[in-house]
């Protein structure tokens, strides 16, 4: 069975969140980060508080996972963007 958007979206977002692996979890993030730049791809995020799961990632330790958290600054809709200038 194909997974639709939503639920491929949110199987990254479950990878992410459940593994250990410094190495999985840049390739997850850089993976949803790349999806940010789909306005498709807007209304599923913001369901899946992808959001929410950057900014936490704007104060790791990894520099990985800062830069990526960055590259969906740039990438998200201007209500999400509005969000992180806030921040």
């Amino acid at each position: 069975m194909e997974l639709g958007r939503l639920e491929y979206l949110q199987a990254l977002v479950t990878e992410f969140q459940v593994t250990d692996s410094p190495e999985a979890k840049e390739q997850v993030l850089a993976n949803l980060a790349n999806f940010a730049y789909d306005p498709k791809n807007y209304e599923y995020l913001r369901q899946l508080q992808v959001l929410d799961l950057f900014l936490d990632m704007l104060t790791e330790d990894n520099e990985s996972l800062v830069e990526f958290a960055q590259c969906y600054h740039s990438a998200v809709d201007n209500r999400s963007s509005r969000i992180l200038e806030n921040v």
